[in-house]
């Protein structure tokens, strides 16, 4: 779980210098954050299990998701294996 935590950092960092995390609810953008960090590191946690921590609507953290992935894509590939 720290390893995890530790790469949803730097996703949430990527996507702070991008300007993708802006106006996103904090909690919300961290959720997100950390399911894709899961899916990086092979240690997926399914929206709704991440739903039941947060209060967030999974809807809501796939509609996240797809956003960050799509705003910082680029630089995570380039990035990939500091996050890996």
């Amino acid at each position: 779980m720290l390893k995890r935590l530790a790469k949803a950092k730097k996703v949430l960092e990527v996507a702070r210098t991008k300007g993708i995390a802006s106006g996103k609810a904090p909690l919300g953008a961290a959720m997100v954050a950390i399911h894709t960090a899961g899916k990086l590191t092979n240690d997926e946690n399914a929206p709704k299990d991440i739903t039941s921590l947060a209060g967030i609507p999974e809807a809501t953290i796939r509609r996240m998701y797809d956003d960050l992935v799509k705003g910082v894509r680029s630089e995570l590939m380039e990035n990939i294996q500091d996050l890996i």
